[in-house]
């Protein structure tokens, strides 16, 4: 597991802000985030901020995650870099394409091939 940063606020709609150490170590989003002591405390939001010193926006695992005691400590996510497993299988699946079962224009309601409504005038 990676440190993410150290806990700033509790938000009053109920998330969690913390700045990150590294601007150059950023989560993706919906990344578990976790304590010092391994409790998970919820799943990455976004990040905002200036590029120097970002935040990251965390949604709390539960509402027992939200207690003062928290504010100031350090926060870690797992780096999908450092997994060895093959990771997700990408699955083709074959069909025909999209545009091929598109509904069929109307001609009803489409310009006449010379680009005009109605007929023509001859130029005499």
């Amino acid at each position: 597991m990676k440190n993410l940063g150290v806990i700033k606020t509790i938000t009053p709609a109920g998330s969690i802000i913390a700045i990150l150490n590294d601007p150059t170590n950023i989560p993706g989003p919906k990344t578990p985030v976790y304590t010092e002591n391994g409790v998970r405390l919820g799943l990455t939001v976004r990040v905002f901020g200036p590029v120097k010193h970002p935040y990251v926006a965390i949604k709390p695992a539960s509402r027992e995650a939200l207690i003062p005691s928290i504010l100031g400590g350090r926060v870690f996510f797992e780096d999908k870099k450092e997994d060895t497993g093959s990771g997700p299988r990408i699955i083709k699946r074959g069909g025909k394409h999209p545009s091929k079962h598109a509904p069929k224009h109307d001609a009803r309601h489409s310009r006449k091939k010379g680009g005009g409504y109605g007929k023509k005038r001859k130029n005499n």
